[in-house]
């Protein structure tokens, strides 16, 4: 089985290290021109954004460039749960997403809106505080939320497996880039 990259991810791969190398802590908004914070499609589908096979490209050359962006918990694990609306808005650059799961919470610092596990369902979460932590890897930041209230559903929790897999991917990716 061959795994190398396809003529376009080795140039998605160039852009990503020439535009990092230049600007190494890039805005979300930045991110977004460059088309990298669209919607990830399955392979077997047309339309428009990033296929995993091209985020996992991106995914590498971030964590290579120990960029400090809320990339890995915006494109692989909130994405697949929005609804379309919040996706183009991900897509523009508008917004940027972290998952609570538990009491640390990744990318608090520069993700713009929260999603949590409640009950059945993947919420928006509205009005909570956010106490970011001093962390050793900046490239890391944690934080912690207290309070909200739930907001707009964005999904059923049965997608908790799909993006349990899609972050560990992700991750193992960033490593790659890194080491």
């Amino acid at each position: 089985m061959d795994f190398s990259h396809t003529p376009e991810q080795e140039e998605l791969r160039a852009q990503a290290r020439e535009f990092l190398a230049g600007n190494p802590e890039p805005s979300w908004r930045e991110l977004a021109e460059l088309g990298w914070t669209g919607v990830s499609v399955p392979e077997t589908e047309g339309g428009a954004g990033l296929g995993f096979l091209e985020e996992t490209v991106l995914f590498e050359e971030l964590g290579r460039a120990v960029t400090p962006t809320p990339y890995r918990s915006t494109v692989a694990v909130v994405l697949p749960a929005l609804p379309p609306d919040l996706q183009e808005e991900v897509a523009r650059g508008e917004a940027s997403w972290t998952l609570a799961t538990g009491p640390l919470v990744q990318d608090l610092d520069t993700a713009t809106r929260i999603a949590y596990v409640g009950g059945d369902s993947i919420w928006e979460l509205e009005g909570a505080e956010r106490e970011i932590l001093l962390t050793n890897d900046e490239s890391r930041p944690l934080g912690v939320v207290t309070g909200g209230t739930a907001g707009r559903r964005l999904a059923s929790s049965e997608l908790l497996p799909h993006l349990r897999t899609r972050s560990l991917a992700a991750l193992a990716l960033e490593a790659c880039g890194v080491g």
